[in-house]
């Protein structure tokens, strides 16, 4: 019996992974409209700050959320800069599920989504 390959091994790959992007894309991307920057306001810890800022132009970029150890380490470091934060403090093992659930939550409501899967609305 014949399986029916639908994607390739790099389109898989590219729906596995964020999306790479150059210096220009990374400026758009990772732009933060006034209700995020007031969302950020409310992070306290630097890890969670880095990681939303990820999640939220991730998710712009191709409507998709990664888990953290999927975050490339480019992205990291323009974001931890932007924010003032030396990269090394960022350990992205500490933004843990609830955080990126949480800030999932916020982002899909904001950009006008809603969460597909019945058991994250409990």
């Amino acid at each position: 019996m014949t399986l029916l390959q639908i994607l390739s091994a790099s389109e898989l790959k590219t729906l596995k992974n964020p999306p790479e992007f150059n210096s220009e894309e990374r400026k758009y991307f990772f732009y933060l409209p006034k209700w995020a920057e007031k969302y950020l306001e409310t992070l306290r810890k630097n890890v969670n700050r880095v990681g939303f800022i990820l999640q939220l132009g991730y998710f712009r970029a191709v409507k998709r959320n990664f888990i953290p150890s999927k975050y490339h380490k480019r992205d990291i470091e323009y974001v931890a800069n932007k924010l003032g934060i030396p990269e090394q403090e960022i350990d992205l093992n500490e933004y843990t599920r609830p955080d990126l659930s949480k800030n999932k939550k916020v982002i899909l409501k904001n950009l006008g989504f809603q969460i597909f899967n019945d058991e994250e609305k409990k």
